[in-house]
């Protein structure tokens, strides 16, 4: 059980310390690649009647703005597996002290 433990703590070190970061990185750069993507698009856009076009903007606008909120919910679970990490690596610690208590 104790050996488990401790690959769950290696395990959740890992996606702080790696692979959060890496996303939160590549989270950054959504919204400005949305905007790319919609000024790439400038010729389609045109093509599409009144009412489309207008629905399409909308759309795009709107996307962009949940976009935006990715890195905020990412900082925020970061912060979260942190302080759970901490918690467990007191927890272990404790256990190293003092022993297992089952």
């Amino acid at each position: 059980m104790y050996d488990a433990f401790v690959n769950y703590i290696n395990a959740l070190e890992s996606c702080i310390t790696q692979q959060i970061p890496d996303l939160l990185s590549k989270a950054d750069s959504l919204p400005q690649e949305a905007e790319h993507a919609q000024n790439a698009a400038g010729d389609e856009l045109a093509a599409l009647g009144a009412l489309k076009k207008v629905q399409a903007l909308a759309a795009i606008a709107y996307n962009i703005r949940l976009l935006a909120r990715i890195p905020a919910m990412i900082k925020a679970t970061l912060q979260s597996l942190k302080d759970d990490m901490t918690e467990l690596q007191d927890a272990m610690n404790t256990i190293k002290t003092n022993g297992a208590a089952f």
